[in-house]
């Protein structure tokens, strides 16, 4: 038959890659594989940015934890590292001060959650205290203050005139210019009956060394069994801490007159060493436990706490106590034993705080009732997340907030529409993730939402680091996923590999911070920040590095690579065909570079399936203005007697450049029968 010539034009890629299905069925838009791109511009791609190590002094071992800690507004932030031993790294006004966890865990690995709260830092993590931790603008400390110790003692005052009974608790307080900020729970009671004495002397117990400024002295004059009278208790005096003694000589008539009632035996309920934390308008909300208590593990394992709100005036310190009294149980137990322990919280995502676990889901919906804030939802029982740390608060392709989240089976979103997979175009990817690293608490996988580039990237476990870090980043373009009734969400994927793909925690932080030398206000524009768990040239002094910047991983060349779907030239199997020429449509980017070089992009065809490859090379060098495209000539890809063909687009990276690419164009020729 005779031949003729046809123009075969690949224009959008954004569809990303697919990985699971067959490369001759592929939707027009995507490609079968995308290796360190993005379509953040360029209709068939981008060649991804850079990442670079943050300076300043370095940690003696690898930062497995990363947070970014907001004091009063957004500009107003700071950049923490944590290491596995409880060393801190504190980014702040552009200098580096070190700091250490208090009393971190000898036993558990050292992992820290932290959410800013009130102006703190709060801080989750394993530790013998068995308490949450904060930082306070001063001092990392345990939260609140531990209960007051028993009076040491209560003996009867000199002089006459006063027969009577009257028990007494203490507690300790913290004020700070005046104002109570912390106060413990009561202590038990020391009581004593007088007969015609002066009154009562009463002495505090030992110091909690916790900052306390101040004890308080509560009496009861109604008896009960011994050391346990019912009260109701009224507060009697404020001691500075410096005194250890107060003479009570309130006479029986006088008692308790317009004396202060009592806070409830509960109301300052420490909280406890939770496992992951999250903030829900004006509450402090924690969930799950380091350390168990034997008799009520699998409830400690599935519990959500909540702070009073913090203008709650029932109390002082409403963001450092739980309010667990008789008539308040501030706490939900989440099917305990079932579903595994909790693995994370996320949110508020339609008002509602999400609570997960290895396999469930479930919600907590305000209620507008102060004794019960929230009631439970089951949102599913057929999956939950592996970490955490992989619960991101984002967005879908028609901008309404979802949480993404990983799975034991990959990533899903939970929005608007309900719960949704999104990994069925990476299940190869996922086939190779190493669960077991993946979940691990310290060290497994993690993620963020990079917000200007609308793009979630989750780094994962695959088993190629050496060290069993993540070693591959999963990057998912939220503008391009679209739902499918078959699949799930598909479109939009790209894997990221390099240097920078080994990481073991992640967070947003400013792009440009104060420093020294040139001080400007911390930027709103925020960058990926990542605790290094590279393994090319591992060095103390490369530990923090922030990505999408530049167009290296610390120095090494990052190359590119698309390989879009099968194409027939011949328009059948059963036909040959041939590429004559093409043609590519791209340009080149600014980056920053004293001299914007030409860059070399390979594009390669491929003959039924590798049977026999031909390349030609482009050169897209830099335009005025930087933005103009440029059509480049494709010459040698004589691809002949040519049933299947692929296309592969490369760039070794060994030139320093950032290009994007819209437009494949190839003349091909149709052949005889095949």
């Amino acid at each position: 038959m005779a031949s003729r010539t046809d123009l075969l034009t690949i224009t959008d890629l954004r569809g990303g890659r697919n990985g699971v299905d067959s490369p001759l069925q592929l939707e027009a838009d995507q490609c079968a594989e995308a290796i360190n791109v993005d379509w953040f511009v360029g209709l068939m791609g981008r060649k991804r940015t850079g990442a670079t190590a943050l300076w300043g002094p370095a940690p003696s071992n690898v930062i497995l934890s990363i947070l970014r800690h907001v004091v009063a507004e957004e500009r107003d932030n700071e950049l923490w590292g944590f290491d596995g031993t409880g060393a801190v790294r504190r980014l702040l006004a552009g200098a580096w001060s070190s700091l250490s966890l208090m009393n971190p865990s000898a036993t558990d690995p050292i992992v820290v959650v932290g959410v800013s709260f009130n102006g703190k830092l709060f801080l989750a993590y394993p530790n013998t205290d068995a308490r949450l931790h904060v930082w306070d603008g001063t001092v990392i400390r345990a939260v609140g203050l531990s209960a007051a110790p028993i009076a040491a003692s209560v003996t009867a005052a000199a002089g006459t005139g006063i027969s009577a009974y009257r028990g007494y608790r203490i507690d300790y307080t913290r004020q700070d210019s005046g104002v109570t900020v912390r106060r413990s729970e009561l202590s038990p009671v020391k009581s004593l009956t007088i007969a015609n004495n002066g009154g009562w002397v009463i002495t505090r117990g030992a110091l909690l060394n916790e900052g306390e400024t101040h004890w308080e002295l509560y009496g009861s004059a109604v008896t009960g069994t011994a050391s346990n009278d019912p009260g109701p208790y009224y507060r009697i005096a404020t001691i500075p801490i410096g005194t250890t003694s107060y003479t009570d000589i309130l006479p029986p008539a006088s008692f308790p007159g317009t004396l202060e009632l009592w806070p409830l035996i509960g109301s300052y309920t420490l909280p406890p060493d939770a496992r992951y934390l999250i903030v829900d308008e004006a509450r402090l909300i924690s969930a799950g436990r380091w350390n168990l208590l034997p008799t009520i593990s699998s409830q400690q394992a599935s519990r959500v706490w909540w702070t009073p709100i913090l203008n709650d005036a029932s109390g002082v310190g409403n963001d450092e106590r739980f309010d667990w009294t008789t008539s308040n149980i501030p706490f939900i137990d989440f099917d305990p034993g079932e579903g595994g322990e909790i693995r994370g919280v996320g949110g508020p995502l339609f008002d509602a705080i999400h609570v997960f676990k290895y396999d469930r889901i479930y919600k907590m919906v305000r209620t507008g009732v102060a004794g019960a804030p929230y009631r439970p939802v089951t949102v599913t029982k057929r999956c939950g997340t592996i970490r955490h740390q992989t619960i991101v608060l984002a967005e879908d392709e028609s901008g309404h907030e979802c949480l993404y989240f990983l799975s034991k089976r990959g990533p899903y979103r939970l929005g608007q529409n309900g719960l949704q997979y999104c990994g069925r175009d990476i299940e190869d990817l996922w086939a190779t993730v190493d669960l077991t690293k993946a979940s691990d608490v310290a060290k497994g996988a993690h993620g963020i939402y990079h917000a200007d580039l609308h793009q979630v990237w989750w780094w994962v476990n695959t088993g190629v680091s050496a060290s069993g870090s993540p070693d591959l980043k999963l990057v998912f373009d939220v503008k391009q996923g679209r739902f499918t009734e078959v699949g799930g969400v598909r479109r939009g994927w790209c894997q990221h590999q390099g240097r920078s793909s080994y990481a073991w925690c992640s967070t947003m932080y400013s792009e440009k911070f104060q420093v020294d030398a040139t001080p400007v206000q911390n930027s709103l524009k925020l960058k990926p920040y990542i605790g290094s768990a590279e393994e090319l040239n591992p060095s103390t002094a490369t530990r923090f590095w922030v990505c999408d910047v530049g167009v290296r991983d610390l120095g090494s060349f990052v190359p590119t690579l698309i390989r879009t779907g099968v194409v027939l030239p011949g328009g059948s199997v059963a036909l040959h065909g041939g590429v004559i020429e093409g043609h590519l449509v791209g340009w080149s980017l600014p980056y920053p570079a004293p001299t914007p070089a030409t860059l070399p992009i390979s594009v390669t065809t491929i003959r039924d399936f590798g049977l026999e490859v031909r390349t030609a090379v482009a050169a897209i060098g830099p335009t005025t203005p930087v933005t103009t495209r440029v059509i480049v000539p494709l010459r040698d890809l004589g691809a002949a007697s040519c049933a299947a063909l692929q296309v592969e687009i490369s760039n070794p990276g060994i030139i320093d450049g950032q290009y994007a690419l819209d437009q494949l164009i190839l003349r091909v020729r149709r052949e005889e029968d095949r």
